[in-house]
């Protein structure tokens, strides 16, 4: 193949909703959106394994019923085939973009061929980031583009982009599940056609942020932005775990039996045994906090507190009037921060456990501001077993493997379900190390805190 680095495109168009079917609109951005609206796209790739799919086939049949399918998709999800609009004279972008969708706007849709190893990329050991290069599309003018890729007689390749200021996981999950619900139709051209999935609730004059919350979230962002700019080893840390040339990416897998193995462990031999329930998600993220700060320690800073930064979906609490197919972006962000030597410390597991359990239940309470003050290093995680990435059905059956190719930090991984158990409470972790010899290191740590703590 003698396209860039192994990826041949084959066509692009644009797919728009059925003529007719929405009318030109524009939506004002929440502060939940303008919380997102920063932040690089997020890209996710969905690799099928497909044994005989020859390119007349794929582009034939299942390219066809793809792009029918997205436009039938667009009509619930317009949004998605907007734009941002400039807002002044000097068609610059302010604080406060608006996002627009008027008749004949759409998605990028591009077709592609691969002669890249389709084992590989769908594997967990430490591929090349470079390796997954030209599977995943640019976003030009609009806020959501989609590329398939063909890989002959292996699988097919769904990558899709879009901008953080529109939506949230939970929203582009449902978009994605929606989409694949109609493709799993088979290309029916019936535009009355529906399927089982529930439609998106877009009006936002009926559900009113509470003034607390975009005051809250406005300090929250504006504490970052600040932490960023003024404080030189925050910034610096946050830079150097950006990925490189040799950097790798891989994946973890943990259990539901290793989880419940690991939470026995840790009342057994705690000095003070934690008060409350500790859940698979808490000690998961407790076990990948203390790892990349364990691999990425400075013996120097010892004694400074390291965040961690977590997200709650409001739609999910108590107060909120917001429900659950609520499109848009409803995240809160919060922060746990601990000592470095805490945290690394021999019962350092436990107490960034309980840590970050006490921070879950205070964000399902209320909104509040995160405090950066003293942090000199953040970690995260993105993704959620709760979207249900593993479910997306096209036809094709479940996904073989599902990458979040936005990570490309070694400060953040992202977290699944773990494919490989039907009923639930496993986690399958990626993410993007320095080096093979440090991923090497981190799946040690990994294994001694997760199976033989």
């Amino acid at each position: 193949m003698d396209s860039l680095l192994g990826v041949m495109i084959l066509g692009k168009t644009t797919i728009s909703p059925p003529s007719g079917s929405v009318r030109s609109t524009t939506i004002p951005l929440t502060t939940f959106d303008l919380m997102g609206y920063p932040y690089p796209p997020v890209e996710r790739l969905f690799l099928y394994s497909i044994l005989s799919c020859s390119e007349s086939v794929f582009l034939k049949t299942h390219v066809t019923t793809l792009k029918h399918s997205l436009s039938l998709t667009l009509r619930r999800f317009f949004p998605f085939a907007g734009k941002f609009l400039p807002t002044d004279s000097a068609g610059s972008f302010s604080s406060n973009p608006i996002l627009s969708y008027t008749e004949g706007d759409g998605v990028d849709f591009i077709v592609a061929k691969s002669d890249r190893d389709f084992d590989e990329l769908s594997s967990h050991y430490p591929r090349e980031i470079k390796t997954f290069a030209g599977l995943v599309p640019k976003l030009t003018q609009g806020v959501l583009a989609i590329q398939v890729t063909l890989f002959p007689d292996n699988g097919i390749g769904v990558g899709v982009i879009y901008h953080h200021g529109v939506a949230d996981g939970l929203s582009s999950m449902h978009f994605v599940k929606t989409w694949a619900a109609f493709s799993r139709l088979g290309g029916t051209t019936v535009e009355s056609t529906e399927v089982d999935v529930e439609v998106p609730c877009i009006d936002r004059n009926k559900f009113p942020e509470p003034p607390e919350f975009a005051e809250g979230l406005e300090e929250s962002r504006a504490g970052l932005k600040g932490k960023m700019i003024n404080d030189e080893g925050f910034r610096k840390r946050f830079f150097d775990l950006m990925a490189r040339s040799d950097s790798v990416r891989a994946t973890l897998v943990v259990t539901r039996v290793e989880l419940e193995n690991l939470r026995r462990k840790i009342v057994s031999n705690a000095s003070s045994p934690p008060s409350t329930y500790l859940s698979g998600f808490t000690l998961t993220t407790a076990i990948l906090w203390k790892c990349m700060v364990s691999l990425y320690d400075d013996d120097d800073d010892k004694n400074e507190f390291v965040g961690f930064n977590l997200l709650s979906n409001y739609r999910s609490q108590q107060s909120s009037m917001f429900p659950n197919n609520y499109f848009g972006n409803c995240i809160i962000p919060g922060v746990v921060k601990m000592r470095r030597d805490e945290l690394v410390g021999e019962e350092g597991l436990m107490k960034a456990a309980v840590a970050i359990n006490e921070a879950i239940q205070i964000m399902k309470a209320k909104m509040k501001v995160v405090d950066y003050t003293n942090i000199s290093a953040m970690f995260a995680v993105v993704g959620a077993p709760m979207l249900g990435v593993y479910k997306v059905d096209f036809g094709w059956g479940r996904p073989t493997k599902v990458e979040v190719m936005s990570v490309r930090n070694a400060w953040c991984m992202s977290l699944a379900e773990n494919r490989d158990e039907e009923n639930g409470g496993g986690f399958e972790i990626g993410g993007v190390f320095l080096s093979i010899d440090k991923f090497e290191e981190f799946k040690k740590l990994f294994l001694d805190l997760a199976i033989t703590a």
